[in-house]
């Protein structure tokens, strides 16, 4: 099966450093293509105050299929 374009969204993949009970886990999270480690780190912080972030890390570029 061919693809066409315009079947892919873009994301960046981010390593998540959360400071948890059990202690420092990591975790991949996909935000939109454009955002920074700043951005992500905001976006956390609003949308889950109750999570620890320690440090937010650029993983690499991702493609999804639609």
């Amino acid at each position: 099966m061919l693809l066409k374009i315009g079947q892919f969204e873009e994301f960046m993949t981010f390593d998540v450093m959360i400071d948890s009970k059990l202690g420092y886990v990591s975790r991949k999270m996909l935000f939109p293509i454009n955002y920074s480690e700043k951005d992500v780190l905001l976006e956390l912080n609003k949308k889950y105050p109750e999570l620890r972030v320690i440090e937010v890390i650029e993983d690499h570029y991702t493609l999804l299929l639609k």
